[in-house]
């Protein structure tokens, strides 16, 4: 089956945007299109990877004809909302396809082909269910999935119709944020199959050690290699999908290409953590939480919050 995958963009690059290259290049069976107002000349771009030159007011008018207008897009971020329409605002690229997705930045890809099996595609209508990395059969229906969350209870779904007129993030592209599901509930309570294993190391913000977000459970030595990326769990070597490394300032060591250590805060060539690794990275989760705190005082998020708590939502 043919695949293609999104990457949206605008502003800035994670500074180890050369690896998520290099890895994405290593998956040679899917296309990778990456869509930004940026210049890539600094880096080697893979034969499986196209830059497709678009601005943010651009991909705004795309997705104000998918999403029915009045869309708001005031920040790059709030691109993370708009994902599940990209199925439609960018039919001109993906129509020859049999499944599209988008993608974050901020992750490093491992073997996706040992994942994205003939089984798992034949069988799920979406793979995978968080924002970072998620797949849609490219088809009528799974391309207007996001118009279904208007038919929901606004009691416990923040429905595309508010999401739209609001700048506030929803993480609408995955299961949601509290008060209000996203386009992942909305797929599940309308049966349709979708997949939801915990192939990748998404790793948590909170810890400096390696622990994956949705277990506690904690990963030592993580390497990719060649496009291969495991680490070990339980003192069991297991392979992933991709890292997810959210929110986390990577340094990347001279000398890195094909083969490196993902550690806490920098990509190595050794296995070995620095003493002065964990302060580092302690001093910069601080400053990352008050600018999450300060966020959510946004008045228009409370109000929203306010309005979806109302209705008993827990």
């Amino acid at each position: 089956m043919k695949i293609a995958i999104i990457l949206a963009q605008f502003g800035s690059l994670p500074n180890y945007f050369n690896l998520w290259l290099e890895s994405a290049g290593e998956n040679p069976f899917i296309d990778f299109y990456v869509i930004s107002d940026m210049n890539f000349q600094e880096y080697h771009v893979p034969a499986n990877v196209s830059i497709v030159k678009e601005s943010l007011d651009g991909i705004q008018q795309r997705l104000n004809i998918a999403g029915g207008g009045n869309l708001k897009l005031n920040r790059a971020y709030k691109l993370s909302d708009y994902k599940p329409l990209f199925g439609l605002a960018y039919q001109d690229i993906l129509q020859n396809y049999d499944f599209w997705g988008h993608v974050d930045p901020d992750i490093i890809f491992g073997n996706l082909s040992l994942f994205l099996t003939p089984e798992i595609l034949n069988t799920y209508d979406r793979i995978y269910t968080r924002g970072h990395l998620s797949l849609y059969r490219n088809n009528t229906f799974m391309n207007h999935m996001f118009e279904l969350s208007n038919m929901c209870s606004p009691k416990d779904f923040f429905r595309f119709k508010e999401v739209k007129r609001s700048n506030q993030i929803f993480a609408f592209d995955e299961w949601g944020y509290n008060f209000g599901y996203g386009i992942s509930k909305v797929i599940e309570d309308n049966g349709i199959p979708q997949y939801d294993g915990i192939d990748f190391a998404d790793i948590s913000v909170n810890s400096f050690s390696f622990e994956l977000a949705e277990t506690g459970e904690a990963i030592e030595n993580l390497k990719y290699e060649s496009g291969n990326l495991s680490g070990l769990a339980n003192g069991l070597k297991r392979s992933f999908v991709y890292v997810h490394l959210q929110k986390r300032e990577m340094r990347v060591e001279e000398g890195i290409k094909n083969s490196f250590y993902i550690k806490p805060n920098r990509f190595s060539l050794s296995s070995s953590t620095n003493d002065n690794d964990f302060s580092e990275w302690h001093k910069r989760g601080t400053r990352r939480i008050v600018r999450t705190k300060i966020s959510r005082l946004n008045p228009q998020w409370i109000l929203l919050r306010i309005k979806h708590a109302s209705f008993g939502y827990k």
